[in-house]
């Protein structure tokens, strides 16, 4: 009998043994899938937050570049109308300064001459005409008394004083 009981109290022990074996089992497992669950929900979280980010970072770069885009259109857009603007300017100084020095040719006072009598063959006889010319024009030449008495001569020239013309000239001062 001693071995009965013996082996009941082995038999015994190891069932309880198994038992506690299997219940620290389940025990571990329920941990170990507890901290797993718990361990992939951090890594998703923690990924949710670097997509969110990278989004975030990859919008504010986007949008970065299209105001550096802008800019540069902007900038490019001003140094073209700069360089339009010197060109005009360089222009018109050379057009100036090229019509100063031809007032005072003999070329000009012929043109002046033409274009004086052009203007008469237009208009009828009976029209009366005002010639005006500002103070810059007779100015602009060095002999100022020279283009007022050519203008007048050409008025009062023989081949136009027979018609009845009436003149005006006018200079602005």
């Amino acid at each position: 009998m001693p071995n009965s009981i013996e082996d009941k109290i082995s038999l015994f022990t190891k069932v309880i043994i198994e038992r506690i074996e299997l219940d620290c089992k389940r025990k571990q497992s329920k941990l170990v899938d507890y901290y797993e669950n718990r361990k992939k929900k951090i890594t998703d979280e923690y990924e949710e937050q670097k997509r969110q980010i990278l989004e975030r970072v990859k919008k504010d770069a986007e949008t970065k570049k299209q105001q550096l885009i802008l800019k540069n259109r902007s900038d490019m857009h001003l140094s073209v109308l700069k360089k339009k603007q010197e060109f005009s300017e360089r222009l018109t100084d050379k057009v100036k300064s090229r019509i100063k020095s031809f007032i005072v040719t003999e070329e000009y006072a012929e043109f002046l001459k033409k274009a004086i009598k052009q203007v008469l063959t237009i208009f009828s006889d009976s029209q009366f005409i005002i010639f005006n010319f500002s103070k810059k024009f007779f100015y602009h030449s060095i002999r100022d008394d020279y283009y007022f008495f050519l203008i007048s001569s050409i008025l009062f020239d023989k081949f136009y004083f027979p018609r009845s013309y009436c003149y005006k000239i006018v200079c602005k001062f």
